[in-house]
């Protein structure tokens, strides 16, 4: 439904891009004069994402294939071998909220960077929608976007908070 709000030129920022389904929807809306930053950590998946970003011919998104969060480094990242949408930083949100024994997840590194950041290293001086899919790393990606949304350079943010019910953070 927010997707459907934005006009053409409006910037969309899709932290947590997974397959694109959402940045291609946006890319359509905004047009050639929109722009569309899809940001998604998983190696694999992010090759999904550009893939669906280029048969959809949406030269309005562009890809950056990293973690987000409210430092920046190397992160580990954990998913699990038979569905890609079962992926996070968070090993203990995966445990919780799919059941998955973190033991028995796969693990490689990723950069991880801040969304303030990020958008400054692409020029992007206002953000018209910030849509946070991250799986237990939502509040993370909001502390490293502060600079951002203290300057009012993010209009409007959506975002899947889970539920924490043993403060893992």
């Amino acid at each position: 439904r927010y997707i459907a709000q934005l006009a053409p030129g409006a910037v969309f920022v899709d932290a947590g891009a997974f397959v694109g389904e959402y940045a291609v929807r946006a890319a359509r809306r905004t047009g050639a004069s929109g722009r569309v930053i899809a940001i998604e950590p998983s190696p694999d998946t992010y090759a999904v994402l550009s893939a669906n970003a280029a048969v959809n011919r949406c030269d309005n998104i562009q890809t950056v294939n990293c973690a987000l969060g409210k430092t920046e480094g190397d992160i580990t990242f954990y998913c699990t071998s038979d569905d890609l949408s079962v992926s996070s930083i968070k090993p203990d949100h995966i445990a919780h909220q799919y059941g998955q024994d973190a033991r028995n997840l796969q693990s490689f590194t990723v950069p991880m960077r801040r969304l303030d950041h990020v958008l400054d290293e692409l020029k992007v001086e206002h953000v018209d929608l910030l849509k946070i899919d991250a799986e237990g790393a939502d509040e993370d990606i909001l502390r490293g976007s502060v600079g951002l949304l203290t300057a009012r350079r993010i209009g409007t943010v959506i975002a899947e908070i889970h539920d924490n019910p043993k403060g893992i953070m």
